[in-house]
């Protein structure tokens, strides 16, 4: 087995470390043989579930060399193939069965065999996740807290504060209401299935600036050539087909607008003014403002 670091492993599309086996037998064919490497010593090098998504490609060895010939990096585009592995997280460490390249014939030389396409040369590389989450995390976005619809009554035993804090003077209109407030109801939604991490103010404390989050579908629902791309769409008359969703003060609700007068309001209609300004503010994009009262 001869090894290669990193500076050749991330040259060969890699990371870490690439080996290159060769039967010791004299063996004129090649010969499968269980490898395991180890990975231990640059397992947290990078973030994203690093380990857990190494595994091994298989590259032909003629791109080892400094300056690969054009046919060689064509060679490498057609057959490079990621193989089925082991990964063992826990130790560091990848098992999988390679082939050994047979020996080269005696005054042939292993340069022969490379430039034949013989020959084969194994490296480490970090595969893209398949999903948004797995074992180690997830990078899906985080859903909206089904508490945020519920139906709240008088006997609910909610308990709730608020602590004011002071805010500059608006320059025009009335200045928006900021507060850290609790509610125990907040942290009875919390549930097995839904992101229970706390607010940056603590469980159960949110500061309730509030956002409103778009949501996307499938482009391909427009046009055959956008498959495989997500688009933004419209909020239009009806809650079901609402991309937009408003979140504060601990409620949720779909943003509809109304066929007949133009205007926007929340699907549960919660009585508050809600328009998309498209021009004036700060950043030149248009934005949305909703007043309570």
């Amino acid at each position: 087995m001869e090894t290669f670091d990193n500076a050749v492993a991330r040259r060969l599309g890699g990371v870490g470390l690439a080996v290159r086996l060769t039967r010791g037998d004299g063996g004129t064919d090649a010969a499968p043989a269980r490898v395991a490497l180890d990975y231990s010593s640059f397992r947290n090098a990078y973030s994203g579930g690093f380990a857990s998504r190494l595994t091994l490609k298989r590259v032909p060895a003629c791109m080892l060399e400094s300056r690969p010939s054009q046919e060689c990096v064509e060679r490498a585009k057609a057959t490079t193939r990621t193989l089925p592995v082991v990964n063992d997280v826990v130790h560091g460490r990848v098992t999988a069965v390679l082939d050994a390249d047979p020996a080269p014939a005696a005054g042939s030389g292993v340069a022969a065999a490379e430039a034949a396409g013989d020959a084969s040369v194994y490296v480490l590389a970090a595969s893209a996740a398949s999903t948004a989450s797995d074992a180690t995390g997830s990078f899906a976005a985080t859903d909206l807290k089904p508490s945020g619809t519920w139906q709240v009554g008088l006997s609910g035993g909610d308990f709730s504060y608020s602590y004011p804090l002071p805010a500059v003077p608006a320059p025009g209109g009335s200045a928006p209401g900021l507060a850290l407030q609790y509610s125990s109801s907040s942290v009875d939604s919390l549930t097995s299935y839904t992101n229970n991490q706390a607010s940056v103010a603590g469980l159960g404390w949110e500061l309730n600036a509030g956002f409103i989050e778009r949501q996307f579908v499938p482009c391909g629902a427009y046009e055959d050539r956008l498959k495989g791309h997500l688009c933004w769409e419209s909020p239009d008359g009806t809650a079901s087909g609402s991309a937009l969703t408003l979140s504060v003060g601990g409620r949720s609700s779909q943003i509809v607008r109304d066929s007949d007068s133009g205007t926007y309001k929340t699907a549960d209609d919660f009585g508050w003014k809600i328009q998309y300004v498209t021009s004036g503010g700060q950043s030149g994009q248009p934005y949305w403002k909703v007043t309570d009262q």
